[in-house]
């Protein structure tokens, strides 16, 4: 008589919901890192006496291609880190192990460190909340970052124990707005010691007597309790300074006692001090040498120790060295290759032409080194073949390398007066019998291009010299610079006093057809090697783009002379 209806629920079903449970549960455990994604913040790393995380100061990547991160640690009482020179013991945070994609390197950016006594060890590093300010470049802003590295550490307290982490942050394109981490990462940068940090201070002289290093400082305002931390290529232990005031407070005497490794004292070395005082720092760079150098005395440089000659000697030798590197070689034998086939011309001219190359090269060195002295004046990190950091240098560089190469093979010629000839050390044609005074931007600029490519080499006591010059003074990286421009230009100023000696040479004939083919190979290897610089620096898709030109230039080119 009465029908029954049933009534069918529209919402999930029990069994619905207690699936979707235990997949969002599953996915939570198995994957932290999921719900975290595009977040301007990695993972912590927990232990019992520290946790650390990597923190980025926007949200998404925008036009830059450097992405402010930090390092941030939280330590327990009592518990340390340490700074890039630990002191008597330990090691700095590093990352050991690095997965990221769209990373090209990471640089870190240590602010001022506390000084730490132990049982009579000294240390320096940081307590309770630190965050290390680091810069990643990145290869490509059109990509998002995936940073996946394994930080490695040593905190310390009566006992050091090492800290191991595997730290994950992503980070999508966008428009590189600030993120909630920004304001902590600008207050930690500004901790870091330049050149600049203590406006008003003055390192006025150093000396170092036996196993005493004694600085005078002077500063604008009153020092309180003056400290120093001292760094050298090799490391040293050094104490704590007792400081010596001055009746107005604006002047103090530090005295430091060194330790050096294999107990016999320098003549000199470079060191990078810093100062801090009371809530003020600066990083400056010094040669420590054993007698009193003031930093404005004219003769600062001039009393020349046995170290210092040893440098310029090296640097002078390791300039001749760079004739015969794969790079710069080429240039050389063409330039020699061309004096041979014009067998009609007169010493005057050849004399000039390679006394031009020469002072090619010497101008550049000479320009090379005021460079690196005002990158340095502006607070730059100066390192040698530093352009080569540069993707456009780098490929212009190599397109340049590469046309010099198709013009050895005869793909085609550079006409004068093409100014790019002059660039590419072709010399102007003497007419036979005629005293026609040679153009010589032409060989002057073969001297440029040689010191260009000289740049990016490497060769034995090339990184000693230049190690030594890029932590000096102004006058060093001069003499430095041009002693190894003079080394490189050897070969061209000994034919520009003997060009009788390229009598010695052998007549032309068939075997300049196949040195110029030899040549140009190795040419072509020297663009190679750029292009795998290159590939470190950009995108993959920019990297096919690129080389996708110059394939497609060169195949034009030798269509034109194929249907010439």
């Amino acid at each position: 008589m009465f029908e029954t209806k049933k009534y069918v629920s529209l919402g999930p079903s029990k069994a619905f919901i207690a699936a979707t449970k235990i997949i969002l549960t599953a996915l939570f455990f198995l994957y932290p890192t999921f719900f975290a994604f595009s977040s301007p913040e990695s993972n912590w790393v927990k232990t019992d006496f520290a946790q650390f995380r990597i923190i980025s100061g926007i949200k998404d990547i925008g036009k830059e291609t450097k992405i402010p991160l930090g390092l941030e640690f939280y330590l327990h009482e009592g518990w340390k880190i340490y700074w890039r020179n630990p002191g008597d013991a330990g090691f700095p945070p590093s990352f050991i192990e690095n997965k990221s994609s769209n990373l090209a390197e990471i640089e870190w950016r240590w602010p001022v460190p506390m000084r730490f006594t132990l049982d009579g060890m000294q240390s320096f590093g940081y307590a309770n909340h630190v965050v290390i300010p680091l810069t990643a470049t990145i290869k490509s802003n059109q990509h998002p970052l995936n940073l996946r590295t394994t930080l490695n550490a040593l905190a310390c307290r009566e006992i050091c124990i090492p800290i191991e982490g595997i730290l994950k942050l992503q980070l999508p394109t966008g428009t590189g707005a600030p993120s909630k981490f920004s304001k902590v990462l600008r207050n930690f940068e500004r901790l870091i010691p330049t050149a600049s940090s203590w406006p008003g201070f003055a390192l006025k002289s150093s000396h170092l007597k036996g196993k005493t290093l004694t600085l005078n400082i002077n500063s604008s305002t009153k020092l309180s309790e003056p400290d120093v931390y001292l760094e050298t290529m090799s490391h040293i232990n050094f104490a704590k300074p007792t400081v010596k005031l001055s009746s107005d407070e604006k002047t103090a005497e530090l005295k430091v006692l060194v330790e050096f490794p294999d107990a016999t004292t320098p003549a000199e070395f470079p060191a990078i001090l810093t100062f801090v005082d009371k809530g003020r720092f600066i990083e400056l760079r010094e040669i420590i040498r054993p007698s009193v150098k003031s930093k404005t005395a004219s003769t600062h440089f001039w009393k020349i120790g046995n170290i210092t000659m040893t440098i310029f000697l090296i640097a002078f030798l390791g300039g001749v060295i760079l004739n015969f590197m794969p790079c710069v070689l080429p240039v050389l034998m063409i330039k020699l290759l061309d004096i041979s086939r014009a067998v009609d011309q007169d010493r005057k001219s050849v004399r000039l032409g390679f006394l031009s190359s020469a002072v090619g090269i010497i101008t550049s060195f000479f320009a090379l080194a005021v460079f690196a002295i005002l990158l340095k004046n502006f607070g730059f990190f100066v390192t040698w073949g530093m352009q080569f950091q540069q993707p456009v240098f780098i490929t212009m560089s190599c397109i340049l390398i590469l046309a010099f190469s198709a013009s050895l093979l005869g793909w085609f010629k550079f006409k004068a007066p093409d100014k790019l000839i002059d660039s590419l050390s072709r010399p102007i044609p003497i007419r036979h019998n005629q005293a026609i005074w040679p153009k010589m931007s032409g060989h002057f600029f073969t001297g440029v291009f040689a010191t260009i490519l000289a740049t990016p080499c490497s060769a034995p006591l090339v990184g000693t010299a230049l190690t030594f010059a890029l932590g000096g003074e102004a006058q060093e990286i001069v003499i430095i610079f041009l002693l190894m421009g003079l080394g490189l230009a050897l070969p061209y100023l000994s034919v520009s006093a003997f060009p009788a000696a390229l009598k010695i040479m052998p007549k032309p004939g068939a075997w300049m057809r196949k040195l110029e083919i030899f040549l140009a190979i190795l040419l072509c290897l020297t663009a190679l090697w750029l292009l795998t610089v290159l590939s470190e620096q950009i995108s993959l898709s920019l990297l096919l783009f690129v080389i996708g030109f110059i394939g497609l230039a060169g195949f034009a080119i030798l269509m034109s002379k194929i249907f010439q």
